[in-house]
């Protein structure tokens, strides 16, 4: 058997509490425990009105520091792609700004430019136009 949710205890209590209410004349005994009870569901409810207050507060806090950060990443691109076309993507003065210059590509030594290969030649009998 499962342990019931939070929101479960609480029906129970209150179910208990509302209908031994109208008991206490027959059973005076249950006088202090009820109203304990009865002090014990407000008080869980208020928290859990604080809590709900506290997560609205909490996702909103979240939301803003995400817009933040996203804004803040475009700025920083801007920004990177303007010092970067100012000094050139390879300087090295990039550096004294946390970025990253582009290393220089090496050639390879012996291929030539274009592929060096020959062009294959179409696949199936050409066609003739005619008239020419």
């Amino acid at each position: 058997m499962r342990n019931p949710t939070l929101k479960e205890k609480i029906a129970r209590w209150e179910i208990l509490q509302t209908n031994a209410k109208p008991q206490l004349g027959d059973m005076p005994h249950l006088a202090t425990d009820l109203t304990r009870l009865e002090q014990l569901i407000n008080g869980v409810k208020e928290l859990e009105a604080r809590g709900s207050q506290h997560k609205a507060t909490f996702l909103e806090t979240t939301r803003t520091k995400r817009d933040l950060f996203q804004e803040g990443d475009e700025v920083y691109q801007r920004l990177n792609l303007a010092l970067r076309g100012q000094l050139g993507p390879k300087n090295e003065k990039l550096h004294e700004f946390g970025l990253t210059p582009q290393k220089a590509r090496l050639r390879r030594k012996g291929k030539t430019p274009g592929g060096g290969g020959e062009t294959p030649s179409p696949v199936g009998p050409a066609v003739e136009v005619a008239g020419k």
